[in-house]
């Protein structure tokens, strides 16, 4: 009776370290930086752009960010720039800011909204942007951040 309870202890304590092990692999981090790809556009008024989204997460907050740069550099005037930060959790939107614009000749400009008080889940950034066409503003989606996990 003996050799047979080591067993099933033995196996008991292979068990728990695989569920262990389990639990802990294939989940994304709890806190960290996920940084949408760049996406060109443009041109307009001679100008062409490019923006991102990033999700920044760590033990007290989740915030997300969206920017754009002139492409490939140098400045534009003020006024030619429009962002419009946006965080998500899950599909459902935590944040969204008012657009803000480059107040000056600008040859990037970064808009940031916080998520605090959206809970703990998966997030991501998505914003909108603003080009001036000589006229009016053009309006385009930046593209989604990848997810990030904020732990509350």
């Amino acid at each position: 009776m003996g050799g047979r309870t080591l067993r099933s202890m033995k196996r008991l304590s292979i068990c728990l370290i695989a569920i262990v092990f389990a639990a802990s692999f294939g989940h994304p981090a709890a806190a960290g930086t996920a940084i949408g790809p760049w996406f060109s556009y443009g041109p307009y008024s001679g100008y062409s752009y490019r923006s991102n989204n990033a999700i920044v997460t760590d033990a007290t907050s989740a915030t997300a960010w969206v920017e754009v740069r002139r492409a490939p550099s140098g400045s534009v005037p003020a006024g030619y720039i429009g962002l419009f930060s946006r965080s998500f959790r899950g599909t459902a939107l935590c944040r969204a800011n008012g657009w803000a614009y480059n107040s000056g000749s600008a040859s990037a400009i970064s808009l940031p909204t916080s998520s605090i008080h959206c809970g703990v889940g998966v997030y991501s950034a998505r914003g909108m942007t603003q080009a001036w066409s000589g006229s009016t503003y053009a309006q385009l989606a930046t593209v989604q951040s990848p997810n990030q996990n904020y732990p509350g």
